[in-house]
């Protein structure tokens, strides 16, 4: 999280502590549980499997064994069950406390600023910020926090377990972090950046459909519903080529990532059985080892295109300043005398409405025109009065 973004947060999250801290206790008990997971398996075999090399008879010690291996199955699973119950239930709670705050004090900054600077932002972008944005913040808590505060836990207990049992086994497990780190934070610079063009072309999707909607009387009188549906049509279609690329790069980091899990679950294996046949392994601990190295690239995955939205920078989302609103040049509109019988036009036709037919020829409509908002015009009549 950025410093900039967590500086704003930090209000909303501080209210949201007791939440937040029972959410991250039940991410450490879901952490041993994910951590436990293997070791029922590895009794069985160092314990019932050792020393038998065909058919063997159970032992009334060898019941009593797994019946407490059963016992621990089912309570790993209850406690993981009960750790992601309170866990969602905790975050998506604070996560919807913090979306309402923050939006509700993000309306009121916007009403509070000038006028002037509405005018100069796109009201579509501000829609988005409104509601897009603050709705990605409460995905934050709700999905992404608890995902990743768990794999950074479940990576550190896997490599003190790891150090434990065979440090060796271990090293090569570490290798493997700076490996998929590099391939990682790669791919994620180019995962933000294609999705902060999304957002960019959804806040001009929104502006544009926002002002045709919102004119949709003077659209209609002048005959300009292809005009407008070719404008949002044009700039949707740029956002679905970006989002297809976006899902491109995506799937190429998984196959990256897919291929170095694979090699170093092959380098364990094969010096886990060296290891083993010297003995300083047992057969268990390598079962453990295998299960913690196909784990070892969650937390990867989990930071691939999680993290907060960015806080937008000065001046994202204005207008373009060859589309502000200019100083009409025009001679004012004639009086409904003059103009036999027709008055102005309304001062407040949105910016993108196109032209009126020109006076020379009244059947003509300039579709490719742009008639900005503030000026006048009347159209005039060119019959005999």
């Amino acid at each position: 999280m950025k410093h900039q973004t967590a500086r704003h947060l930090r209000p909303f999250m501080v209210k949201e502590w007791p939440a937040l801290a029972g959410a991250a206790a039940m991410t450490v008990l879901l952490t041993a549980a994910d951590l436990a997971k293997p070791w029922p398996l590895k009794i069985i075999v160092d314990r019932l499997f050792a020393g038998h090399a065909g058919a063997f008879t159970l032992t009334r010690a060898d019941w009593r064994l797994l019946a407490a291996i059963a016992v621990l199955v089912v309570a790993i699973a209850l406690t993981e069950a009960m750790g992601d119950y309170f866990t969602d239930l905790w975050l998506q709670s604070a996560g919807e406390r913090i979306t309402h705050d923050l939006r509700s004090a993000l309306y009121d900054h916007l009403q509070r600023l000038s006028l002037r600077f509405h005018l100069g932002r796109q009201k579509g972008d501000l829609v988005t910020r409104v509601t897009g944005d603050v709705n990605a913040i409460g995905d934050l808590f709700a999905d992404t926090l608890g995902n990743l505060a768990q794999s950074g836990l479940l990576l550190i207990g896997m490599l003190v377990v790891a150090f434990l049992l065979d440090p060796v086994l271990a090293l090569i497990i570490f290798a493997m972090l700076p490996l998929l780190a590099l391939v990682s934070l790669r791919f994620r610079r180019r995962v933000r950046a294609a999705s902060k063009r999304q957002r960019a072309h959804e806040g001009e999707i929104a502006s544009r459909a926002n002002e045709a909607l919102s004119a949709m009387t003077v659209v209609k009188a002048l005959g300009a519903e292809d005009v407008e549906r070719a404008r949002v049509i044009g700039l949707s279609r740029r956002r679905m080529a970006i989002g297809i690329e976006l899902s491109r790069v995506q799937a190429r980091y998984d196959g990256v990532v897919g291929v170095l899990s694979a090699l170093g679950t092959a380098a364990v294996l094969i010096v886990g059985v060296v290891r083993v046949s010297q003995g300083a392994l047992t057969a268990g601990d390598l079962i453990v080892f295998a299960a913690y190295v196909r784990k070892a690239n969650t937390p990867m995955r989990a930071a691939r295109c999680h993290g907060p939205p960015r806080t937008p920078q000065r001046g994202h989302g204005r207008q373009n300043p060859r589309s502000r609103p200019r100083r009409s040049r025009t001679p004012p509109c004639r009086p409904r005398e003059a103009s036999g019988g027709r008055g102005c036009a309304d001062a407040s036709r949105p910016r993108s409405a196109p032209s009126p037919p020109s006076p020379a020829s009244p059947r003509r409509r300039e579709r490719g025109a742009r008639y900005p908002a503030g000026q006048r015009w009347a159209p005039r009549s060119t019959g005999s009065s």
